[in-house]
């Protein structure tokens, strides 16, 4: 049997908003297959089955560039009690119990098959379609442009699934891989691919209360299989990779074959918006930036604390000076937002902002004065790379991966020390000076690992390592 290299694109086929790391890094890994690596092949998983199915080459490539989601609300979801108690059914049930659940995604799908097949009925189709997208369905659908993404039904846009054997390597380098390695699971050993894990950090399983219980503990329990069963686990940083040997020691499990490989950014030229006003009446240069989910890890309860002791010290009343948060609420956050909402800072000093479109994401970070990133954990910590894109100079936190992500660039400090923040952020407020030098290294001195070397090393490590079907693991 010939090789392949299958390349889950599930967390593509589902992602709509704003991309997230792993979705970046997803995206720039299969553009670089799509073109350089002639064995690839694109999957996406179904759990009503022990294969993943292969997506047709046409619609991966609209997937992988972002202008098409493929539909999966009829696959089987384990965390879903709706789904599960479908599953159970007849077949012809399964599909009428579809239109009870989800009656409007339905109707949507059927026209958008009409309109993908570019027939007669196509034009009156998409009209049709237009009076069915409500704010949901638009978040999902339409990008920041106003383009809408094509929702591809999955029997158009997916094969059967192949027939696996040990010649063929699966890459799991997305976030639904956990699934995909459950799925697997199933199939008899002699047809499984051998699999390589992108493992971009180990958060659940040294911080499990900052997740949902159930979900902290499926991570718990896919992690102890997979780090001592794939054939190759690539970590994207020595942080990342040491923690996860620290951990598997004391858990005593075994860690498996491990790599690095650093993530990369892109760089195109920064543009400034034309005379798009800031939001929120900010003033250029009078503000500090903070952009991440807010969720608890993320450090925005000491960012929050921090900003009342300098708004009690009236530094930032003395220069005119405000601090904004920009993303979307997250999980186990109800108590903190709850408190922000109330401060009477929030709409004055305090700015919080989500759902922005990234023409504005670019004229924020563009007029900050600097920006911050307080988090206690990173497996990499893009926002951090974005400021440097503008030559902004970032109070960032020692946790994880940053200080290697950082690399000198600006200081790391302690994400638990309060009044190491406080006085970091008293200095850069009032002393412009401060920063200065960091800013001018930034601008002078960064450049970030293009993508196009980081996915050819990705993919020249597996080759090295698992260019045959007898390529032996070893620990490092």
């Amino acid at each position: 049997m010939t090789r392949r290299i299958l390349l889950d694109i599930t967390t593509l086929a589902r992602a709509s908003g704003h991309a997230d790391g792993i979705v970046r890094t997803l995206r720039e890994l299969a553009r670089y297959a799509m073109v350089n690596v002639p064995e690839i092949v694109f999957v996406l998983y179904d759990l009503g089955i022990d294969a993943p199915r292969i997506v047709k080459r046409e619609w991966a490539h609209r997937v992988i560039e972002g202008s098409a989601k493929i539909d999966t609300s009829y696959f089987p979801d384990r965390l879903s009690a709706r789904q599960r108690f479908r599953e159970r059914l007849p077949e012809p049930l399964k599909r009428a119990m579809l239109w009870i659940q989800r009656p409007r995604r339905q109707a949507y799908l059927k026209l958008e098959r009409l309109r993908l097949q570019q027939g007669r009925f196509a034009r009156s189709a998409e009209r049709i379609q237009t009076h069915l997208l409500n704010e949901k369905y638009t978040r999902e659908l339409v990008a920041p442009g106003g383009a809408r993404r094509a929702l591809v039904p999955f029997d158009m846009a997916l094969t059967e699934p192949p027939a696996l054997s040990r010649d063929d390597v699966l890459i799991l380098a997305g976030s639904d891989w956990l699934a995909m390695y459950q799925q697997l699971s199933a199939t008899e050993k002699l047809n499984q691919p051998r699999t390589v894990v992108l493992c971009y950090d180990i958060i659940p399983l040294l911080f499990p209360d900052f997740f949902i219980r159930k979900n902290a503990e499926a991570f718990r329990a896919c992690f102890h299989e997979v780090f001592p069963s794939a054939d190759l686990i690539v970590f994207t940083a020595k942080q990342i990779m040491a923690d996860a040997r620290s951990y598997c020691e004391k858990s005593g499990i075994e860690l498996g074959r491990s790599e690095i490989v650093y993530l990369g950014a892109n760089f195109d030229p920064v543009q400034k918006p034309g005379d798009m006003a800031l939001p929120g009446g900010l003033t250029s240069g009078r503000y500090a930036l903070f952009v991440s989910t807010i969720e608890p890890r993320k450090g925005h309860r000491l960012l929050f604390e921090v900003w009342k002791r300098l708004l009690a010290a009236e530094i930032p009343q003395r220069n005119d000076f405000k601090l904004v948060f920009v993303g979307r609420k997250g999980w186990l956050v109800d108590d903190l937002v709850n408190e922000l909402n109330a401060h009477e800072s929030t709409g004055q000093s305090l700015i919080m902002l989500s759902n922005v479109d990234d023409a504005t994401l670019q004229r924020l970070y563009s007029d900050s004065a600097f920006c911050l990133y307080p988090s206690r954990y990173e497996g990499f910590g893009l926002p951090v790379i974005e400021a440097f894109r503008y030559g902004k100079a970032v109070i960032a936190s020692s946790g994880g991966a940053l200080l290697e992500t950082v690399g000198g660039f600006s200081p790391c400090l302690d994400p638990l020390d309060e009044n190491a923040w406080y006085d970091a952020m008293v200095s850069w407020i009032e002393r412009p000076d401060a920063r200065s030098g960091f800013e001018r290294a930034i601008q002078t001195g960064f450049r970030p690992r293009d993508w196009q070397d980081v996915a050819k090393e990705f993919f020249d490590l597996i080759n090295r390592a698992l260019g045959s079907a007898n390529s032996a693991r070893s620990s490092h």
